[in-house]
């Protein structure tokens, strides 16, 4: 049994070592166990209730105790999770393979039903000729902040993917990182990305960032500061399924992308924000309705709300807050089935 929050940082586990017929191979499958292990504890030092949970912990430090929720996995304890992506194995070489797992977008809580579901977003990396980089994310006041987030982002200016992202150490870490600290790893060090840091109640800051380009290469650590927003605006909508989808663990998610200065030098911004939407069914009205806080910068933003679910075509709507406002409701979105022949 894994905690997979403790695998970040560059820290690694070794799955084990496998030998292979040289040659070209096409995919893997991650086979995950359906029973609860017996001889270790968890981080609540308690016994472990499932063979695959989440812990949340609302309040840290509060005197209310986490949650505990098991983790669905559709036909993962069966099938496994398939891995689709091509490796050479070269005769009498060994070739080392990294499997980075996004924790933070692959579980998915499934509307107001109280189940979550793990959804696995996993790529697949040969580490040859990639390249780190490291910093220290603080507030206004130089304060370290623990538990920011910060992402390697790729914009073309109409969508963002995340291609690594860490969390920033608290105190106590294991991790050979202090406070507020961040390590992002195995990065091309061809590839220009944006560099997003964001923790929840700050304003995000965005720098672009190309290891072999001296004119967009910050110096190392890149570091960043958070300031305060101008205030916070709940941003909220509505969500209708296709097909007259009833069930409350319906798997949608709510992405929030907007627009920053990252002084790219194509002038791409466009990137995703880590925060996640509070997300209930209304059966009465047959649709799903979302909420999340936002903060508000010193003139007008954008954000953008791709709602979307496995199998389904996204739908995007926007949301545009001024300093002064608590609220911006979104137009309806609508997200439709694929049809596949």
């Amino acid at each position: 049994t894994v905690n997979l929050l403790e695998l970040v940082n560059g820290v690694r586990l070794d799955l084990g070592l496998v030998e292979l017929s040289a040659g070209h191979h096409t995919q893997m499958r991650l086979i995950i166990g359906d029973e609860a292990e017996q001889d270790t504890i968890n981080i609540l030092s308690q016994a472990h209730p499932y063979a695959n949970y989440v812990i949340i912990d609302n309040d840290p430090g509060d005197a209310v105790d986490p949650e505990i929720h098991e983790l669905k996995i559709p036909s993962g304890d069966k099938t496994g999770i398939k891995i689709v992506k091509g490796y050479n194995i070269a005769a009498n070489q060994t070739t080392e393979l990294i499997l980075d797992f996004d924790a933070c977008r692959s579980v998915i809580k499934a509307g107001d039903s109280g189940k979550y579901i793990l959804k696995p977003t996993i790529k697949v990396i040969e580490p040859e000729d990639k390249v780190d980089i490291d910093g220290m994310v603080t507030d206004s006041s130089e304060n370290p902040i623990g538990g920011a987030s910060v992402s390697a982002q790729i914009s073309d200016g109409l969508s963002a993917t995340v291609v690594r992202s860490a969390i920033t150490d608290d105190a106590d870490t294991e991790n050979d990182l202090e406070e507020g600290e961040y390590l992002l790893t195995l990065l091309s060090p061809d590839q220009t990305y944006n560099i997003v840091a964001y923790s929840t109640g700050k304003s995000p800051q965005c720098v672009a960032f190309r290891y072999n380009d001296p004119d967009i290469d910050p110096d190392l650590p890149l570091d960043f500061m958070l300031p305060d927003p101008a205030g916070f605006v709940v941003v909220s909508g509505e969500v209708i399924v296709g097909g007259g989808v009833t069930e409350e663990d319906f798997p949608l998610v709510i992405t929030i992308y907007t627009e920053l200065d990252c002084n790219h030098p194509d002038g791409e911004g466009y990137v995703q924000l880590p925060e996640v939407a509070d997300i209930a069914y209304n059966t009465e009205d047959d649709v799903f309705e979302y909420s999340i806080e936002l903060p508000i910068y010193y003139s007008s933003v954008t954000y953008y709300v791709v709602a979307s679910a496995e199998g389904y075509i996204p739908d995007t709507g926007t949301a545009v807050a001024s300093e002064g406002d608590t609220e911006v409701i979104v137009a309806p979105l609508v997200i439709s089935c694929l049809l596949y022949t």
